[in-house]
Protein backbone atom coordinates (compact mmCIF):
# COMPACT_ATOMS: atom_id res chain seq x y z
CA UNK A 1 0.00 0.00 0.00
CA UNK A 2 1.44 3.32 -0.83
CA UNK A 3 2.34 5.78 1.76
CA UNK A 4 -0.34 7.70 0.46
CA UNK A 5 -3.08 5.92 -0.33
CA UNK A 6 -2.60 6.35 -4.40
CA UNK A 7 -0.60 4.00 -6.37
CA UNK A 8 0.33 5.12 -9.73
CA UNK A 9 -1.73 3.80 -13.15
CA UNK A 10 0.15 0.51 -13.97
CA UNK A 11 -1.35 0.69 -17.29
CA UNK A 12 -1.84 3.76 -19.65
CA UNK A 13 -2.93 2.78 -23.29
CA UNK A 14 -0.28 3.43 -25.66
CA UNK A 15 2.14 3.45 -23.26
CA UNK A 16 4.72 1.03 -21.96
CA UNK A 17 5.51 0.47 -18.23
CA UNK A 18 9.80 1.08 -17.74
CA UNK A 19 9.45 2.00 -14.08
CA UNK A 20 7.49 1.43 -10.98
CA UNK A 21 8.99 2.43 -7.90
CA UNK A 22 7.24 2.76 -4.95
CA UNK A 23 10.23 1.87 -2.00
CA UNK A 24 8.52 -1.25 -0.29
CA UNK A 25 11.89 -2.15 1.38
CA UNK A 26 13.02 0.14 3.91
CA UNK A 27 17.07 1.67 4.34
CA UNK A 28 18.38 3.60 7.09
CA UNK A 29 18.68 7.38 6.44
CA UNK A 30 22.25 7.58 4.37
CA UNK A 31 22.39 4.03 3.26
CA UNK A 32 19.89 3.93 0.42
CA UNK A 33 22.28 4.72 -2.90
CA UNK A 34 23.95 2.08 -3.02
CA UNK A 35 21.77 -0.91 -1.57
CA UNK A 36 20.78 -3.72 -3.28
CA UNK A 37 17.36 -2.91 -2.62
CA UNK A 38 17.47 -0.21 -5.31
CA UNK A 39 20.40 -0.25 -7.00
CA UNK A 40 18.57 -1.14 -9.71
CA UNK A 41 15.97 1.59 -10.23
CA UNK A 42 17.83 4.51 -8.29
CA UNK A 43 20.98 6.75 -7.95
CA UNK A 44 21.38 10.51 -7.29
CA UNK A 45 23.56 12.95 -7.57
CA UNK A 46 27.01 12.37 -5.29
CA UNK A 47 27.74 13.42 -1.99
CA UNK A 48 29.80 16.52 -2.03
CA UNK A 49 28.58 18.40 -5.14
CA UNK A 50 27.69 21.46 -4.84
CA UNK A 51 24.64 22.72 -5.69
CA UNK A 52 23.46 25.35 -8.70
CA UNK A 53 26.51 28.14 -10.25
CA UNK A 54 26.78 30.49 -9.48
CA UNK A 55 25.26 30.75 -6.18
CA UNK A 56 26.15 27.35 -5.17
CA UNK A 57 24.99 27.45 -1.61
CA UNK A 58 24.31 23.83 -0.62
CA UNK A 59 25.48 20.73 -0.84
CA UNK A 60 24.19 17.75 -2.18
CA UNK A 61 24.54 15.00 0.31
CA UNK A 62 23.19 11.12 0.22
CA UNK A 63 23.56 10.85 3.66
CA UNK A 64 20.04 12.67 3.88
CA UNK A 65 17.97 10.15 2.22
CA UNK A 66 16.11 6.83 3.88
CA UNK A 67 13.15 5.06 3.07
CA UNK A 68 10.63 4.20 5.39
CA UNK A 69 6.81 3.80 5.67
CA UNK A 70 6.70 3.07 2.04
CA UNK A 71 8.32 6.64 0.86
CA UNK A 72 11.98 8.07 -0.07
CA UNK A 73 12.80 10.58 2.69
CA UNK A 74 15.20 13.68 2.01
CA UNK A 75 16.12 15.23 4.97
CA UNK A 76 16.33 18.94 4.95
CA UNK A 77 18.70 20.95 6.99
CA UNK A 78 22.07 22.43 7.41
CA UNK A 79 24.33 20.17 8.96
CA UNK A 80 27.84 20.73 10.20
CA UNK A 81 30.41 17.45 9.45
CA UNK A 82 34.11 17.32 8.22
CA UNK A 83 32.69 18.87 5.03
CA UNK A 84 32.05 22.30 6.64
CA UNK A 85 28.15 23.76 7.42
CA UNK A 86 26.38 23.23 4.39
CA UNK A 87 22.76 23.46 3.61
CA UNK A 88 22.20 19.92 3.09
CA UNK A 89 19.70 18.67 -0.18
CA UNK A 90 19.76 15.70 -2.35
CA UNK A 91 19.11 14.98 -5.98
CA UNK A 92 17.72 11.42 -6.69
CA UNK A 93 17.74 10.34 -10.25
CA UNK A 94 15.45 7.31 -11.11
CA UNK A 95 17.05 4.90 -13.78
CA UNK A 96 14.49 5.23 -16.57
CA UNK A 97 17.37 3.70 -18.91
CA UNK A 98 19.83 1.16 -17.92
CA UNK A 99 23.00 2.52 -18.55
CA UNK A 100 24.69 5.92 -17.64
CA UNK A 101 23.37 8.75 -17.52
CA UNK A 102 20.13 7.05 -17.89
CA UNK A 103 18.74 9.63 -20.68
CA UNK A 104 16.23 8.43 -22.33
CA UNK A 105 14.40 10.53 -25.87
CA UNK A 106 10.49 10.53 -24.55
CA UNK A 107 8.06 9.77 -22.13
CA UNK A 108 5.61 10.08 -19.17
CA UNK A 109 7.51 11.12 -15.88
CA UNK A 110 5.03 10.42 -12.84
CA UNK A 111 5.65 11.28 -9.32
CA UNK A 112 3.55 11.64 -6.35
CA UNK A 113 5.24 13.28 -3.30
CA UNK A 114 4.50 15.88 -0.51
CA UNK A 115 6.95 18.23 1.46
CA UNK A 116 5.76 18.05 5.25
CA UNK A 117 5.70 22.14 5.83
CA UNK A 118 7.02 24.97 4.24
CA UNK A 119 11.07 25.06 3.82
CA UNK A 120 11.98 28.83 3.44
CA UNK A 121 15.02 29.37 1.66
CA UNK A 122 14.52 26.20 -0.31
CA UNK A 123 13.08 24.94 -3.63
CA UNK A 124 12.75 22.36 -5.86
CA UNK A 125 12.80 22.18 -9.29
CA UNK A 126 13.11 18.56 -10.42
CA UNK A 127 13.55 18.21 -14.26
CA UNK A 128 14.59 16.36 -17.67
CA UNK A 129 18.32 17.37 -17.84
CA UNK A 130 19.81 16.99 -21.36
CA UNK A 131 22.14 13.37 -21.37
CA UNK A 132 24.65 15.93 -23.38
CA UNK A 133 24.62 18.28 -20.72
CA UNK A 134 25.29 21.18 -23.56
CA UNK A 135 22.84 23.81 -21.56
CA UNK A 136 21.73 26.28 -22.71
CA UNK A 137 21.46 24.67 -26.59
CA UNK A 138 20.05 21.03 -25.96
CA UNK A 139 17.35 22.61 -23.34
CA UNK A 140 16.01 21.54 -20.18
CA UNK A 141 12.31 20.38 -18.99
CA UNK A 142 11.57 21.61 -15.49
CA UNK A 143 8.66 20.24 -13.38
CA UNK A 144 7.41 20.60 -10.78
CA UNK A 145 9.62 23.62 -9.87
CA UNK A 146 8.66 26.02 -6.97
CA UNK A 147 10.40 28.39 -3.89
CA UNK A 148 8.97 25.96 -0.76
CA UNK A 149 6.67 28.85 0.45
CA UNK A 150 2.76 27.57 1.29
CA UNK A 151 2.14 31.27 -0.77
CA UNK A 152 4.04 30.42 -3.30
CA UNK A 153 2.70 28.33 -6.45
CA UNK A 154 3.87 25.12 -8.19
CA UNK A 155 4.81 26.05 -12.15
CA UNK A 156 7.13 24.72 -14.44
CA UNK A 157 9.26 25.51 -17.47
CA UNK A 158 10.89 24.47 -20.70
CA UNK A 159 14.11 25.59 -22.16
CA UNK A 160 13.91 25.63 -25.57
CA UNK A 161 16.15 23.57 -28.50
CA UNK A 162 18.91 25.66 -29.54
CA UNK A 163 18.73 28.42 -26.87
CA UNK A 164 21.67 30.61 -26.60
CA UNK A 165 20.78 31.92 -22.94
CA UNK A 166 18.85 30.76 -19.96
CA UNK A 167 15.68 32.79 -20.37
CA UNK A 168 14.51 31.60 -24.01
CA UNK A 169 11.55 29.32 -22.51
CA UNK A 170 8.25 28.77 -22.12
CA UNK A 171 6.43 29.04 -18.49
CA UNK A 172 3.49 27.66 -16.72
CA UNK A 173 2.12 27.97 -13.11
CA UNK A 174 -0.40 26.31 -11.27
CA UNK A 175 -3.13 27.27 -8.43
CA UNK A 176 -1.82 25.60 -5.52
CA UNK A 177 1.96 24.89 -3.34
CA UNK A 178 3.79 22.12 -3.57
CA UNK A 179 4.73 22.86 0.51
CA UNK A 180 1.00 22.77 1.32
CA UNK A 181 1.67 19.74 3.69
CA UNK A 182 -0.64 17.86 1.20
CA UNK A 183 0.16 15.01 -1.16
CA UNK A 184 0.39 15.91 -4.63
CA UNK A 185 1.07 14.37 -8.49
CA UNK A 186 3.02 15.67 -11.00
CA UNK A 187 3.61 14.29 -14.42
CA UNK A 188 5.79 15.42 -17.48
CA UNK A 189 4.71 14.16 -20.55
CA UNK A 190 7.44 14.37 -23.14
CA UNK A 191 7.27 13.76 -27.08
CA UNK A 192 9.54 15.23 -29.35
CA UNK A 193 8.42 14.06 -32.86
CA UNK A 194 7.64 15.73 -35.60
CA UNK A 195 4.84 18.30 -36.30
CA UNK A 196 2.56 15.43 -36.15
CA UNK A 197 3.42 14.27 -32.70
CA UNK A 198 5.66 16.91 -31.04
CA UNK A 199 4.00 17.60 -27.12
CA UNK A 200 5.00 18.70 -24.06
CA UNK A 201 2.35 18.96 -21.24
CA UNK A 202 2.46 19.43 -17.69
CA UNK A 203 -0.05 17.77 -14.99
CA UNK A 204 -0.68 18.96 -11.48
CA UNK A 205 -2.97 16.52 -9.24
CA UNK A 206 -4.27 15.40 -12.85
CA UNK A 207 -4.94 19.30 -14.04
CA UNK A 208 -2.89 19.85 -17.36
CA UNK A 209 -1.08 23.48 -16.32
CA UNK A 210 1.19 23.69 -19.70
CA UNK A 211 0.96 22.00 -22.81
CA UNK A 212 2.82 22.92 -26.37
CA UNK A 213 2.54 21.53 -29.55
CA UNK A 214 4.02 23.51 -32.10
CA UNK A 215 7.06 24.19 -34.07
CA UNK A 216 7.51 27.76 -32.58
CA UNK A 217 7.77 26.02 -29.00
CA UNK A 218 11.09 24.44 -30.13
CA UNK A 219 10.33 21.61 -27.60
CA UNK A 220 14.10 19.57 -26.33
CA UNK A 221 14.44 17.27 -28.72
CA UNK A 222 17.54 15.47 -27.64
CA UNK A 223 17.98 12.01 -24.53
CA UNK A 224 17.09 13.86 -21.15
CA UNK A 225 18.04 12.17 -17.64
CA UNK A 226 15.37 12.66 -14.88
CA UNK A 227 16.49 14.29 -11.61
CA UNK A 228 14.75 15.03 -8.61
CA UNK A 229 16.16 18.01 -7.11
CA UNK A 230 15.96 20.01 -4.30
CA UNK A 231 18.29 23.09 -3.62
CA UNK A 232 18.17 26.57 -1.84
CA UNK A 233 16.79 29.40 -3.52
CA UNK A 234 18.62 30.45 -6.38
CA UNK A 235 19.49 33.97 -6.96
CA UNK A 236 21.09 34.84 -3.77
CA UNK A 237 24.37 33.90 -2.20
CA UNK A 238 22.95 33.64 1.46
CA UNK A 239 22.04 30.45 2.06
CA UNK A 240 19.45 29.40 4.35
CA UNK A 241 18.70 30.40 7.68
CA UNK A 242 20.29 27.14 9.78
CA UNK A 243 17.01 26.75 11.94
CA UNK A 244 15.21 25.73 8.78
CA UNK A 245 14.44 21.68 8.49
CA UNK A 246 12.16 19.11 6.86
CA UNK A 247 11.33 16.59 4.72
CA UNK A 248 10.39 15.90 1.53
CA UNK A 249 8.50 12.61 1.02
CA UNK A 250 8.44 10.83 -2.62
CA UNK A 251 5.33 7.89 -2.03
CA UNK A 252 6.51 6.47 -5.75
CA UNK A 253 7.80 7.41 -9.20
CA UNK A 254 6.86 6.24 -12.63
CA UNK A 255 8.03 6.03 -15.59
CA UNK A 256 6.25 5.14 -19.23
CA UNK A 257 7.02 5.12 -22.81
CA UNK A 258 5.63 4.70 -26.45
CA UNK A 259 6.48 1.02 -27.55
Amino acid sequence: MSASGVSPDLHITGWETVLIEDFDTDVPMGKVIGSSAYSKTLTAYPTGWRTSKPWRTGMYDNGRLEVTNSCLVSHIATVTDSRGTWPRVTAPRPKVSPTTPYGVDHGRFRVRFRVTHELPGYKIAWLLWPDSGDWPKDGEIDFPEQSLLALSKVGGFVHRQGATQGDDQLHARGASSAADGEWHTAEILWKPGDWRTRRCRFQWDGVTIGEWRSETDRIPSTPMHWVVQTEPYLHTYDPPDPTVSGRIEVDWFAYYRQP
